[in-house]
């Protein structure tokens, strides 16, 4: 099996297919059902939430002590394990393992951010993991499925959450403020605010050749991209999570996947769902911006990739540390307007949120 066989949405579709499908206890069927309404064909209901903090409470509740008792806390596999409604056996069998899973895949999905018709899922999964809950459960020995089901040391701190939250309604600021110069820049008067819109948009992509007729193909390119990016953050569907078959990475390949900030499943290739995998480096040092500003600019950069088709424009990758400005002996404005980092510090600049520094740095000729 190669790493990637197992995605987020195949994940998503196996969960959904089992809790459809299969008879659970009888103290956990109206659930059950609930969370089938949760798990819509392109993604989470938002209105269906609250069933996932329900989730997360009847999986450690035991036994009914009485109304002034309260509940019997139990661990989560021993709950997780009662809720499948099957006898208790000296061995887990496959369906019981299945119905487990689905349950301990959607015990850790949390609707991150509502804002409007915003809304952002996170996944954080168990860093005890090595695969989605389906495959891990289904290869594993009884005492390890125990051991998954009781796993709790979460993948994103409360911090990261937060962090993760932030940023994609920052995203939206910013794609709604360069939509405004995009169509300044198109616009058929000619005055101050066309100019100043037009040397944003020829600083990230136009090269010392650029034609008048190339540089309107770039702005229509992109009032097309950022239209889509935005609709895709307010659509209410964006999934953030990691790649759990990663996290034991060895192959060269697989390490650089793993130590990236975040990637995704792009354009061709892309999921059913609208999920951005967020790795190792999301929260690191080594880019040219820092915090909220680069968090934002990563999830520009990958939607772009996801919505837009945009690539990482080698040699380099034409990253802002490598440097990215347009230049017509190796980086002209046709590479310019595919790489996936322009369209994100063009976004960046368009809401004014680089330094001169920073965008001086992303701007060194290579």
């Amino acid at each position: 099996m190669a790493w990637y066989d197992h995605k987020f949405s195949n994940q998503y579709e196996e969960a959904k297919k089992v809790l459809k499908n299969e008879t659970f206890a009888d103290s956990w069927k109206k659930l059950v059902q609930s969370l089938v309404k949760l798990m819509g064909d392109t993604g989470f209901n938002a209105g269906d939430a609250g069933n996932l903090d329900e989730l997360r409470k009847k999986s450690s509740r035991g036994a009914d002590k009485g109304w002034f008792k309260g509940y019997e806390k139990i661990g989560e596999d021993e709950g997780l394990l009662a809720a499948t409604g099957d006898p208790t056996k000296t061995a887990i069998n496959g369906k019981t393992r299945k119905k487990a899973a689905a349950l301990k895949f959607l015990r850790h999905v949390y609707l991150l951010k509502k804002w409007g018709s915003h809304k952002v899922w996170i996944h954080s999964l168990p860093t005890d993991f090595s695969d989605w809950p389906h495959w891990a459960f289904d290869s594993g020995t009884d005492v390890n499925v125990k051991t998954l089901l009781r796993s709790n040391s979460e993948k994103f701190s409360e911090e990261q959450k937060k962090n993760l939250s932030h940023s994609t309604q920052e995203a939206i600021k910013w794609c709604q403020k360069t939509l405004i110069v995009i169509a300044n820049a198109a616009a058929k008067s000619n005055g101050r605010t066309k100019t100043k819109a037009l040397e944003l948009v020829k600083r990230w992509f136009a090269d010392e050749n650029t034609t008048d007729e190339e540089l309107n193909n770039y702005i229509s390119e992109l009032s097309r991209g950022f239209k889509s990016i935005l609709g895709t953050l307010n659509r209410g569907q964006i999934i953030l999570t990691d790649f759990p078959t990663l996290r034991n990475a060895s192959n060269p390949s697989e390490v650089g996947l793993k130590m990236s900030e975040a990637f995704v499943w792009a354009l061709a290739n892309r999921e059913p769902l609208d999920v951005v995998y967020i790795e190792e480096e999301f929260f690191g040092s080594k880019n040219v911006l820092t915090g909220l500003t680069n968090w934002t600019r990563i999830l520009i950069h990958e939607l772009s990739h996801l919505v837009c088709g945009t690539t990482d424009v080698k040699p380099g990758p034409r990253y802002a540390w490598y440097g990215i400005a347009p230049n017509a002996a190796n980086f002209p404005g046709a590479k310019a307007i595919t790489n996936a980092e322009n369209w994100a510090f063009f976004a960046a600049d368009c809401a004014g949120a680089l330094s001169d520094s920073e965008r001086n740095r992303a701007l060194t000729v290579k």
